[in-house]
């Protein structure tokens, strides 16, 4: 596909499940929001996890993990920018701050990308032998009247070769413990995205945004 091609709506939904199961374009309205910040005894990086759906009712979460100072300046850049991106499509009103500023973007709608990420996982039921797995998670957004033109690789993105290499460090570690030896990496049905992904980020004071 041409990268000046519009990326078109889904339209004919997955009826088998209640989420979102498979990468695509899809109007969705902003439900809610949590701050990890409200969860008891959570010691993770600090996110903010936005519960969308879409008009045939298939739910998701979007999660922007925030700084932990630990970043590069690009990697901050990067993510900050993807962040306000999603508040600016669904209208945040600048002039609000905290749980305000919030709450001004629940109701609203975005056209938004989701695609579908392999990771390394583990299968829980073959003594967490290491295997590659798949979630359906978003990408990026745009405000719902515009038009979202790319390519079809951006509904798919595979390990990184980075990745690969310690997925296969790591299935050979695994073997070896087990004894046992296999041709081909593995792979695990797709999972739907819960916002959680191992791309994560913590909280930085001074990030610039009104909460």
């Amino acid at each position: 596909m041409d990268i000046n091609a519009e990326l078109e709506l889904v339209k004919d939904f997955d009826n088998s499940s209640k989420f979102i199961n498979e990468p695509g374009v899809f109007i969705v309205k902003i439900k809610s929001y949590l701050l990890s910040e409200s969860r008891k005894d959570y010691k993770g990086n600090p996110y903010i996890e936005f519960a969308v759906e879409t008009e045939d009712q298939k739910t998701s979460n979007v999660t922007f993990y925030l700084l932990t100072g630990k970043e590069s300046d690009k990697a901050r850049e990067f993510k900050l920018k993807r962040l306000k991106e999603f508040l600016s499509n669904a209208n945040a009103d600048d002039k609000l701050k905290g749980d305000e500023y919030l709450n001004s973007i629940i109701g609203s709608k975005i056209k938004a990308l989701f695609k579908k990420s392999e990771y390394i996982g583990k299968d829980k039921n073959n003594f967490n032998k290491p295997v590659i797995k798949e979630i359906i998670e978003y990408s990026f957004s745009s405000k719902p009247e515009e038009t979202i033109k790319g390519v079809q690789s951006y509904f798919h993105t595979p390990l990184r070769p980075s990745d690969m290499e310690k997925f296969n460090l790591r299935l050979a570690e695994w073997e070896s413990e087990h004894k046992q030896s296999t041709t081909a990496a593995p792979k695990a049905e797709p999972v739907v995205d819960k916002g959680m992904s191992d791309d994560s980020l913590g909280d930085e004071k001074g990030d610039d945004l009104p909460f």
